[in-house]
């Protein structure tokens, strides 16, 4: 039986629209999710991060990694829309749980994260914008923890350059 922290699952690899890869080299569907029962990743989890290509876009047999994550339970859940290069989804990934861990909603994370994939940019060779690309299921204001001396939006203007503005 697949268990995991109940508060956070974080998915990063490899994946397709309904489909993921694991180390192993074989795929999961988001059917699998939903249909096995000795996969109970979800029942009682804040939010999944799926840092996978396509993982917020179902097809015509499945629904997308995230939206199955929220169908089994999680409040909230965080998908890409498009293909992400590595480094853009590593720095993403990295500001986006930065955020989180400090007491940021779903919503503020993705801000911010957007907002600091933005200011890095012109100074990390290969690093794409296409993480920008992303959906929140269920809940956006679900947070990991409710006590924060985090000031997002203080971070935000920090990261911001006049050009750019985000919205959280």
């Amino acid at each position: 039986r697949l268990e995991t922290n109940h508060e956070l699952f974080v998915f990063n690899g490899h994946g397709n629209s309904g489909l993921v890869a694991l180390p192993s080299g074989n795929y999961i569907s988001s059917d699998d999710l939903e249909e096995d029962a000795d996969i109970d990743v979800f029942s009682s989890n804040l939010i999944a991060l799926w840092f996978s290509c396509y993982s917020a876009i179902g097809s015509s047999s499945y629904s997308s990694m995230a939206e199955a994550s929220v169908n089994e339970g999680s409040k909230a859940a965080f998908g890409y829309e498009v293909s992400v290069n590595d480094t853009g989804a590593y720095y993403f990934g990295g500001y986006l749980i930065e955020a989180l861990a400090n007491g940021a909603t779903l919503n503020q994370a993705n801000a911010y994260a957007t907002a600091a994939l933005f200011t890095i940019m012109p100074y990390i060779e290969g690093l794409s914008s296409s993480p920008q690309y992303n959906e929140i299921f269920g809940s956006g204001s679900t947070r990991l923890i409710t006590d924060t001396t985090f000031n997002l939006d203080s971070r935000i203007a920090q990261l911001s350059n006049s050009n750019y503005s985000v919205s959280s």
